[in-house]
């Protein structure tokens, strides 16, 4: 089964070859809802949570940090980016994600977002607020990774016209990313391989959000599906050569921003 994961990337960032020449050791940010969290069923009596980002920080040697607002929808996140403290349905605070880029300077932001959209809100509004918060780290400089919308439950047996916006809102992020001149790359490691089924070990009993092992299998995947190759490629002779989509005043002036955000 091992050798079967191994065998089918699901991120576009394959195409990108790692070169051992980067200068910069890459610092990242996970950014995102419950799932980003690590929201288990045990966490409302515990408080504790098992987030997917050491995983991955773990797997690649690099700095990950994460920030998950649980409860929130990207609308949400887009309105609260310059707070200096956005409190979540656990009442866990944290500063909006414009303000954590001006904090730290990460390299990378890993966002995934979107799930707590689906209910109520028409796949344009949910894709717009998406591109927002992307659009937002790249002024900053910072490369992101859209990852798609998880399978859940509620979009796989509930509500058919729920998992068709999944759907949408992928295909969307997918195209976006692939007019953004290399600023974002899209992937959805868990499409195939990490899908809602009733019984799973990998999903919570409410059927969003995962269970322990199943952060740890989401963090696998995404980590076979050629993470590290993503972040091994911010670096300035990358940034150089990017598509003729972002000139070389365009570059200068995305860099520059972080001093006066």
């Amino acid at each position: 089964m091992e050798a079967e994961e191994d065998a089918s990337p699901s991120c576009s960032a394959t195409a990108i070859q790692e070169d051992a020449s980067t200068s910069r050791q890459p610092v990242v940010l996970c950014y995102g809802d419950s799932l980003t969290a690590g929201y288990t069923a045990l966490t409302k009596y515990s408080g504790a949570f098992s987030p997917w980002a050491p995983y991955v920080s773990d797997a690649l040697g690099v700095t990950v940090d994460h920030v998950g607002m649980c409860g929130w929808t990207a609308a949400q996140m887009y309105e609260g980016i310059n707070s200096a403290s956005n409190s979540d349905i656990c009442e866990n605070s944290h500063p909006g994600l414009r303000s954590l880029l001006v904090e730290k300077e990460y390299t990378h932001v890993l966002l995934m977002a979107g799930s707590n959209d689906l209910k109520r809100h028409a796949v344009n509004d949910i894709v717009e607020k998406l591109e927002r918060l992307h659009a937002v780290c790249h002024t900053a400089g910072v490369r992101t990774l859209a990852l798609g919308i998880p399978h859940s439950k509620s979009s796989t047996v509930r509500s058919s016209g729920r998992g068709e916006r999944r759907l949408q809102v992928n295909q969307r992020l997918s195209a976006y990313a692939a007019r953004s001149g290399g600023w974002c790359v899209y992937c959805a490691p868990g499409e195939e391989r990490l899908v809602w089924e009733e019984g799973s070990m990998f999903f919570e009993a409410d059927g969003l959000h995962l269970t322990r092992a199943g952060y740890a299998r989401f963090a696998r995947l995404l980590v076979r599906s050629g993470l590290r190759a993503f972040l091994l490629h911010h670096h300035p002779r990358f940034e150089l050569s990017l598509p003729p989509a972002i000139s070389t005043a365009e570059l200068a002036w995305r860099r520059g921003m972080r001093g006066w955000m």
